[in-house]
């Protein structure tokens, strides 16, 4: 036993000398990492972060629907906690390494999987530059102020939701501000949710679509004026078929492939 375990410390020296050889077959190893294996590596993290997403947004279904006034504070600093989480997992060195792995070599990966990588970089750059407090800050004061909305809509007095709205408007420009420091603020909000999109083509989209159908609503009222017992739904109805409404909205849901098993 103690010949092999030291004999003049040849077992330690021989223990160190099979650890090195460990530790170099694993660097070696990490750094032959192909782009396919980072993304395959990257997939697993995305899919942990898609995951908790999901739980932060099935805690804002629940605040909006379920939960009772009294639970709403507790509400707001889970929901912060959690943001904070997930910033971490988002921002985490490691995930930016294989976004940069998957790059090397992005050909080597399908179309689709080259979109999820593009992706992923774009989401990485954006939320590094986004502070673990602002992340958390965002997630809390997104219940505040569902909780002044209601409120002010309860009361019909607006003027309830005006404080928190101001807060909620001047912490968009400051994540403006350092996510996208060479955009217009407004811009930088719009990207987040049509990618590429700016306040100026919307102008010009609104202005075609203006053009085309103020003339049209304006004959077609002209023809109700010379017509008024033609059928028409600018007229409003208060006997609407919440049944026949939902069947419809099915029936889209449907056609658009939605599951409604899951």
């Amino acid at each position: 036993m103690y010949r092999s375990g030291f004999v003049g410390s040849g077992g330690v020296v021989g223990r160190a000398a099979g650890l090195r050889r460990i530790v170099c077959v694993r660097m070696v190893s990490t750094s032959a990492t192909t782009p396919k294996m980072a993304y395959a590596e990257l997939c697993d993290r995305l899919k942990e972060i898609s995951y908790l997403g999901g739980v932060a947004g099935l805690l804002g279904w629940d605040e909006q629907v379920m939960l009772p006034e009294g639970g709403m504070t507790a509400r707001g600093k889970q929901k912060a906690a959690l943001a904070a989480t997930l910033h971490d997992k988002r921002t985490d060195s490691k995930l930016g390494e294989l976004i940069a792995t998957a790059e090397s070599d992005v050909q080597a990966l399908g179309l689709m999987e080259q979109a999820n990588v593009r992706d992923a970089r774009i989401a990485y750059d954006r939320h590094t530059k986004l502070s673990r407090e602002l992340a958390a800050r965002e997630a809390e004061l997104g219940v505040e102020g569902f909780i002044a909305w209601k409120k002010a809509r309860e009361e019909s007095d607006f003027s309830i939701f005006a404080p928190v709205l101001q807060e909620i408007v001047d912490l968009r420009k400051e994540i403006a501000s350092v996510t996208k420091p060479e955009w217009d603020a407004y811009d930088a909000c719009i990207d987040l949710f049509e990618r590429g999109m700016t306040s100026a083509r919307l102008t010009e989209i609104f202005d075609e679509l203006k053009a085309g159908l103020v003339p049209l609503l304006n004959e077609i009222r002209g023809a109700l004026e010379a017509q008024p017992e033609l059928p028409s739904g600018l007229k409003g109805s208060e006997d609407w078929d919440t049944k026949k409404q939902a069947e419809l909205s099915r029936q889209i849901a449907e056609a658009l492939g939605f599951d409604f098993q899951r």
